[in-house]
């Protein structure tokens, strides 16, 4: 699956939702692309998901304009103030809300599975908030996947948790590996930083 947006825009001037965008990501073909402010990240996602009005531009999926199949297939993760979830919320309460939103068991073994494979045991009964960067992005975004239909991802400025660079650079390869189209919205900083390490 292949998205493209062409010019796609929301408001006008500097102060604009979301200033004019041309981007593609596909599977084996992950983008990055520097978003300030998450308010403006989370308009960045919803719109290239397919869940905002466009004032100008289409977001095409596979080169047909087609909203419905983006909100179907296409995973908002991390958003703030959508999908972000609540910091002091135990983790393990957190992974079932998001295992039952994906329409999964949130059943105590589905759970620890989740959390494992996350590398996350060890915060199991700790607030959210107290995940590292690495493990609460990677959590968030294999269950996301794991939704029926869904292809594609839009991790939302995951990098406001801080964090090392590298290991998002290694979740947006893991998930293009495994097939899915992959767009992180960042920084400019955490951006110069992953070119960098693409360049090594």
């Amino acid at each position: 699956m292949r998205i493209a947006a062409a010019d796609i825009r929301i408001g006008t001037g500097p102060g604009a939702a979301l200033p004019a965008l041309t981007v593609g990501f596909a599977a084996g073909d992950p983008a990055v692309v520097p978003v300030e402010g998450t308010q403006r990240a989370t308009v960045t996602a919803l719109a290239l998901a397919g869940r905002m009005r466009l004032d100008h531009g289409t977001v095409f999926v596979d080169g047909r304009a087609d909203a419905d199949l983006l909100r179907r297939t296409i995973a908002v993760v991390d958003a703030p103030t959508v999908s972000d979830p609540a910091d002091d919320v135990a983790t393990r309460q957190v992974v079932r809300e998001e295992l039952v939103l994906a329409g999964h068991k949130g059943d105590r073994a589905t759970i620890t599975r989740s959390i494992a494979a996350a590398h996350a045991e060890e915060w199991t009964d700790a607030p959210f908030g107290a995940l590292p960067p690495a493990s609460r992005t990677r959590l968030l975004a294999n269950i996301a996947v794991s939704r029926a239909g869904v292809r594609g991802v839009v991790l939302t400025l995951p990098d406001r948790h801080g964090g090392d660079p590298r290991d998002l650079l290694r979740l947006i390869h893991d998930l293009s590996d495994r097939g899915f189209a992959v767009l992180a919205l960042t920084s400019a900083a955490t951006l110069a930083a992953l070119e960098g390490l693409e360049s090594k």
